[in-house]
Formats: C-alpha cells, structure tokens, sequence
C-alpha cells in the first residue's frame, strides 16, 4: 500500500521515542453474497486520510533490539486513495457483494444505473511500528511491521439523496521479516477494517433493505 513513502520525522535520539504497543483487532467473516439480487449494489467511491495536524503514528526501531530511533509522521501511512479503494473492492469482490464500479473499468457503464448505495471512508487513526533490523546498515526495505487503523464509512443513498450511515472500524495488521513492511501491515489493516464494516449488523441491515427508497 502506498500513502506517501515511509516519512519518518527523526528523532534522531536511541531513547525516548513514543512506542507503544499496538492491540489486535478480532478478526471477523463478513457473510457471503450467495444471492446478488438480494442485496443493495453499491459504488465504492473514495477512501481519505484525515488526521490531525501533528499526528505521530508510531515508532521507528532500528536493530536486533529493535532500539527507537524515531517517530512516524502522518504521512507514513502507506496508501494512495486509488490503492486504498482497490483494497476495499477486493473484500467485496472475495464475498461476491455487486459492486457497480469495478476497478478495472476506465469509464462509467449502464452497469452504474443499479447503483442504489455510494460508499466513501475515511481514514481518522492510525499507529504504525516498524523495525528495520539492519537499518543500522542502511537496509530500511526490510523488516517487521504493525498497523492500526480506524476508518468512519459513510454510506449515501441514491434515491434519498443523503448519507443514510455512518459506521467506524478498526482494523489491525503485523507482519515479520518481509519486504516494505509498513505497506504490507497498512494493507492488512485497512482490509481487516473492511470486513468488520461489512460483517456489521448496520450495514448487514441497509444491504438488505431492498424495494424503492425515500
């Protein structure tokens, strides 16, 4: 996942850096679509950070201790809304929910006139730790990462004209010695946060409220 490129506002002090320990998430199985017409089909339209100004992520390790030796700025959290919006497609697509603009699609089809739902989310936590183990040796590509996110989704209905749910979830993601793995531990986060959206009774509910709206 990309949000800009790991930023890390050093600190550039071996001690005293924030970290704390990031808490998993439960992990849940959204219901699979068995039935397309049973559903609301829905279009998935953005996905934004909004953080407050100064927001400190998480921390930097560096080392077989993992020592601090930074913070992660707000620009550390790694996803573009293109590739955050291509995360939350795949976890509708994996239970079979009809999405009308699929990501592979450059211009808007007739399939768009069943739209009845417009999804949109923003991203308003997170905390991210990464440790580089030979960072002391310039390698910042590889290593261990987690991620927590919150993202509130908002859900806009076509025929009444107006956001009918407002729903925020959590998603957790860590990772071990693998390659960019602030990226991989956000992507993680951001797919879990997804299936707790749509495994949600609230969601569940509106999903299935079908006939003519307003």
């Amino acid at each position: 996942m990309k949000f800009p490129t790991i930023c890390a506002v050093a600190v550039l002090a071996l001690f005293g850096c924030v970290s704390t320990a990031t808490p998993p998430v439960a992990e849940v199985s959204p219901p699979v679509v068995t039935d397309r017409s049973s559903v609301n089909p829905i279009a998935i339209e953005r996905v934004v950070l909004q953080l407050p100004p100064g927001h400190q992520n998480g921390a930097i390790g560096m080392g077989l201790l993992c020592i601090p030796h930074g913070v992660l700025a707000a620009g550390s959290f790694n996803s573009s809304n293109e590739e955050a919006v291509r995360i939350v497609h795949q976890q509708f697509d994996a239970i079979g929910y009809p999405v009308t603009n699929p990501t592979n699609e450059l211009f808007p089809t007739a399939e768009n006139d069943a739209t009845v739902l417009r999804l949109a989310g923003r991203v308003t936590d997170v905390h991210n730790n990464v440790c580089f183990p030979m960072g002391g040796f310039g390698d910042l590509a590889n290593g261990s990462a987690d991620a927590l996110v919150s993202i509130e989704w908002q859900v806009y209905d076509t025929a009444k004209k107006t956001v009918v749910l407002k729903l925020s979830t959590d998603g957790f993601g860590k990772v071990s010695q693998t390659s960019q793995p602030l990226n991989v531990a956000d992507t993680l986060a951001v797919g879990m946060a997804t299936r707790r959206f749509l495994a949600s009774p609230e969601f569940q509910s509106l999903a299935r409220t079908l006939g003519p709206s307003g």
